[in-house]
């Protein structure tokens, strides 16, 4: 009996050891994450991001962070010290199930002026123990909304001048001698499209343009926000009387990313202009050095012709394509507007599609339909169904012909459209004079004119319609 109880007992122990073991091989299988914890090592890996590459001032900026391994009821924030110009606006903890099970942790933030901010580190506590985790340094641009295209000036001897250096405005940026030639690059910055572009030539100077950059052609640049300088035109500046002289008088029309209209001028900063040195000994006779500079500068001195559509010249390539519509084939009406937009400087145009060759597809079709007609008559089936594509073929071009012929188009005298039939409406876009455009739609003194990309409002007065 004695063995029999020893035996009992042993063998319990021996079954209750296994099953200790059994769950504790277990437990290290299935439960591996419950070893896991946040450690200082884990902290130091952690960095509060923007979730935007570019942010602006004015606006909510989300900032957030992944804490791992901690449940978002057993985590404690802390509202940081921000800087003068950051605004705090809310804190939000979520869970988060992933690879890493934890909690988000999201910051709204709003900043008062451009920059490169610092923000100080977040404190945090997790289940009493203190933490700090750091922020990103974050790039703060301009309000899109708010800000204004303006004009900057570059010079080739490296002086730099915009709009927003104020204390350089109506001051002397440099000395030079009468004679000598400035080269400068003029740029524009936060506009979206360029609109008008003209300079006046200076008084006593010569000023040549040089070079002028595509932005000028009046295309939409885009809608995605850049700081970057967009080159507009390059000058050289000769400058023939001494004194002091203002910067020449060069006028950008333009549009904003909020859609508003701008005109903007060169800043009034002056240079020095120096008597010239003629030779070691002797300084220049301001009369005579003048004549001589533009004797000697004939060349750089020539004015770019730009050429002027008049309305009286619009009213006469419409009338022009209101007889090359109806004419018949090799009119002389197609080959004088052509000459015109030419002389003119028109060179994407289009050809006006003719009534006579629309008359001439329907009595082509007519003719192949009573052939098919007399075929199927006949029972000449093979020659019927070699008419029958015929005459498909040609109704395809009526139609085709009477679409285009049925769209009204006009010609525009130039200038801006707008996004409603307003008087006050923004500005869309501008449009050269003597441009061909389609008519979409009327609504009392307006029409809603399309050329290529480009299309809206524009007063019917400014039009002047091909019949």
């Amino acid at each position: 009996m004695e063995k029999q109880r020893k035996f009992r007992k042993f063998k319990f122990f021996s079954r209750l050891l296994k099953s200790t073991c059994g769950l504790f091989l277990l437990s290290a299988v299935l439960m591996p994450a419950a070893a896991q914890r946040l450690t200082n090592s884990v902290v130091r890996t952690l960095q509060i991001q923007p979730q935007k590459e570019i942010n602006f001032t004015g606006t909510e900026c989300v900032f957030s962070v992944l804490v791992p391994y901690v449940k978002s009821a057993d985590i404690q924030t802390e509202i940081p010290v921000l800087p003068a110009d950051v605004n705090f606006i809310s804190l939000r903890r979520s869970e988060y199930y992933g690879d890493n099970d934890g909690t988000r942790i999201e910051l709204w933030l709003s900043f008062d002026r451009k920059g490169s901010y610092k923000i100080p580190p977040l404190r945090i506590r997790v289940n009493g123990r203190a933490y700090s985790i750091p922020f990103a340094a974050v790039l703060i641009s301009e309000n899109p909304a708010t800000i204004l295209p303006r004009i900057v000036v570059e010079f080739d001897n490296g002086v730099r001048l915009d709009q927003s250096e104020r204390n350089r405005l109506s001051s002397q940026l440099f000395s030079v001698n009468a004679g000598d030639t400035l080269r400068f690059t003029v740029f524009i910055q936060y506009a979206v499209q360029i609109i008008h572009f003209d300079w006046t030539i200076p008084k006593n100077a010569i000023l040549t343009e040089i070079e002028r950059y595509d932005i000028t052609k009046g295309l939409p640049r885009g809608s995605e926000f850049s700081e970057d300088l967009f080159p507009i035109a390059r000058f050289d500046w000769q400058p023939l009387v001494p004194g002091n002289t203002s910067l020449p008088e060069i006028r950008i029309i333009s549009t904003a990313y909020n859609g508003s209209r701008v005109e903007l001028m060169m800043p009034s900063a002056f240079i020095s202009v120096n008597r010239p040195v003629t030779d070691e000994n002797t300084v220049a006779d301001n009369e005579n050095y003048f004549a001589y500079a533009f004797t000697q500068s004939e060349t750089a001195s020539k004015e770019i012709v730009k050429n002027v559509i008049s309305p009286s010249d619009c009213e006469k390539i419409a009338e022009l394509r209101s007889a090359e519509r109806k004419a018949v084939l090799f009119d002389s009406a197609r080959k004088e507007r052509r000459a015109l937009e030419n002389s003119l400087g028109i060179t994407d145009s289009y050809d006006e599609p003719s009534v006579f060759i629309l008359h001439i597809f329907i009595v082509v079709a007519v003719i192949f339909f009573v052939i098919l007609l007399v075929a199927c008559i006949f029972r000449k089936f093979p020659v019927a169904f070699c008419f029958s594509a015929c005459f498909a073929a040609a109704a395809v071009l009526v139609v085709i012909y009477s679409v285009r012929l049925s769209d009204e188009y006009a010609v525009f005298k130039g200038g801006s459209l707008s996004t409603v039939p307003e008087k006050n409406a923004e500005t869309v876009s501008w449009i050269e004079s003597g441009v061909r455009v389609k008519v979409m739609h009327k609504a009392g003194g307006w029409i809603y004119i399309q050329t290529g990309s480009i299309r809206g409002w524009a007063f019917e007065k400014n039009v002047i319609f091909i019949k």
